[in-house]
């Protein structure tokens, strides 16, 4: 009796030991079923280096890039008589590179043939300034030849300003020759040393050295306003 008592005994001690590990189910497994609450308050808590008000700035955000054009002096040719002439110094201070063909006397009418001797040399984006008037012969017609065989590139005509019975014609003939083209401007010289010829022109044609170097400003400042 005695030895089936302590058997007994040990087997009920066996059984209340597998009660109380919850059916030999390990501490460590059942944590890892069931987290915490303190656990699953944390894995819901923002990333500390990332604010939860911060957002990445889209495209539009993003500060417009500012691209800067590359400034270069423009080619320029320009085809010119004795004001040209007097003024080479200025215009080649004003438009560094300038390629000058004046001559004395010179004729509005030889402006087409002078204009295709000089295309091979030019550059479809160069300038070609014509600088004729003061001499008289010639008009609209020869302008607009002129023009035409400059094609699409920039032109720039010189209008003039001289006591000479002729220039409020050929003045004209300039203006029309600019409202014609969109690819012709006007280098306004007449406007610009109104009512300075006396101190300005030497003879009433020619420009001193003052107004040689106002001559090659308003000539340079009206070939970079035609290719801004």
């Amino acid at each position: 009796m005695r030895g089936t008592a302590v058997a007994t005994g040990a087997l009920a001690v066996v059984v209340g030991l597998l009660g109380a590990c919850g059916k030999g189910e390990s501490p460590d497994t059942k944590a890892a079923a069931h987290p915490t609450a303190q656990a699953t308050k944390q894995s819901q808590q923002p990333s500390p280096s990332v604010s939860p008000s911060s957002k990445k700035p889209t495209r539009a955000q993003q500060p417009a890039s500012r691209d800067k054009k590359r400034v270069t002096n423009p080619k320029v040719t320009m085809i010119g008589d004795s004001i040209t002439v007097r003024s080479t110094p200025s215009l080649q201070a004003a438009l560094p590179g300038i390629t000058i063909d004046g001559q004395v006397g010179r004729q509005l009418t030889t402006a087409p043939g002078l204009v295709q001797q000089h295309l091979s040399a030019m550059g479809p984006n160069d300038v070609l300034v014509i600088a004729l008037g003061t001499n008289g012969n010639g008009g609209l017609s020869d302008f607009n030849t002129a023009i035409s065989e400059a094609g699409n590139r920039k032109v720039v005509l010189v209008n003039t300003d001289c006591d000479r019975p002729w220039t409020a014609s050929m003045n004209q003939a300039i203006q029309q020759a600019v409202s014609s083209h969109s690819n012709v401007s006007l280098a306004d010289w007449h406007a610009t040393i109104a009512g300075k010829e006396g101190a300005l022109l030497v003879d009433g044609v020619h420009p001193g050295t003052q107004g040689q170097q106002l001559f090659a400003r308003t000539v340079a400042n009206a070939v970079h306003k035609a290719v801004s």
